[in-house]
């Protein structure tokens, strides 16, 4: 999400009142989200599909708390939403040291109290603005050096360099606050999945910088600047299509992953060979569903351009 924002910031951006002429009905994403949260909690309940309720709570789920970050940063967009961000991160790992954590983690829960039933969920998602905001400052500072989609020597070396930082980081808040925890989202645990984001971002980098055939006097990448694609370039039409209809995938994901576990008792499944056929199969089909929904679109649309930076417009709503 945190490298969405980065890209739709940098590219010219269209008035109110055009996306209002260009859609009879404007839905703000952060209410698309919390939709679909609240009606995946509807089903849940009407098809008694088990869910662990140590997760996000009773009635909580991950869509929800994309829906109150995604309105987060809307009602405080970049640049404010970063210092408003690290002191609620702040705020929030110090709320857990005076005895925040000991309520969210005992084991007993009020299901008739929203807020003690919910307690994961809500609490934790102040952990998860405190994690994109940190996210955003890496973005942010990688971004003065060659950018973060046309990487170059010196922005993989300082996305590394920045990646043993937060890894260090992480070490001394364990230190300091205990083991990481995803149930209470606490600092250990934000700067964990922080450095395994930017070793990932630098991985990915130096896959594009040496992976990609090259081609003409500059060694340019056939595969295009991601903010420059036009259709014309090389790009494989799986990526393109993933790219393409980012929040779709992710939904088809965990639709496909619903079924899996409504048709199989995964818990009793202890054939390595049946659970890697099951997982091949399962990413096949949603990789094939997307592809197919691709393709689709563009024999409807023919003249479609292909431009990654409108391409993960969809994954943040705008």
């Amino acid at each position: 999400m945190a490298l969405s924002e980065h890209l739709l910031a940098h590219r010219p951006q269209k008035s109110k009142s055009n996306l209002i002429k260009a859609s009879p009905v404007y839905i703000p994403s952060f209410a698309i989200l919390l939709a679909i949260g609240f009606i995946r909690e509807l089903f849940v309940h009407i098809f008694d599909y088990g869910h662990s309720t140590t997760e996000y709570g009773e009635h909580w789920n991950f869509f929800i708390t994309l829906g109150f970050l995604k309105l987060f940063t809307t009602v405080l967009p970049y640049p404010y939403s970063i210092p408003v961000g690290l002191l609620i991160g702040a705020a929030y790992q110090a709320s857990l040291n005076l005895g925040l954590e000991a309520f969210i983690m005992r084991p007993d829960r009020d299901e008739y109290n929203i807020f003690d039933a919910n307690r994961e969920g809500i609490c934790s998602l102040f952990g998860y603005i405190f994690a994109y905001c940190l996210t955003l400052i890496v973005i942010r500072i990688v971004a003065f050096v060659d950018g973060i989609f046309t990487p170059s020597p010196k922005s993989v070396t300082l996305i590394m360099i920045s990646g043993v930082i937060v890894y260090c980081l992480q070490v001394q808040s364990m230190w300091m606050f205990g083991q990481p925890s995803r149930r209470i989202a606490n600092t250990p645990y934000t700067l964990a999945m922080l450095c395994m984001k930017v070793i990932i971002l630098g991985l990915l980098q130096i896959v594009q910088l040496f992976g990609v055939p090259k081609n003409g006097e500059n060694g340019k990448s056939l595969q295009k600047n991601s903010e420059n694609v036009n259709g014309n370039g090389f790009q494989p039409s799986l990526l393109e299509a993933i790219s393409r209809n980012c929040l779709w995938f992710f939904l088809i994901a965990n639709l496909g992953t619903g079924l899996v576990n409504l048709s199989i008792s995964t818990h009793r499944v202890y054939s390595t060979v049946v659970q890697m056929t099951v997982l091949i199969v399962y990413c096949f089909a949603i990789c094939l569903i997307i592809y197919l929904w691709h393709m689709y679109n563009n024999r409807k649309k023919p003249n479609t351009k292909s431009n990654s930076a409108s391409l993960l417009n969809i994954a943040i709503g705008k």
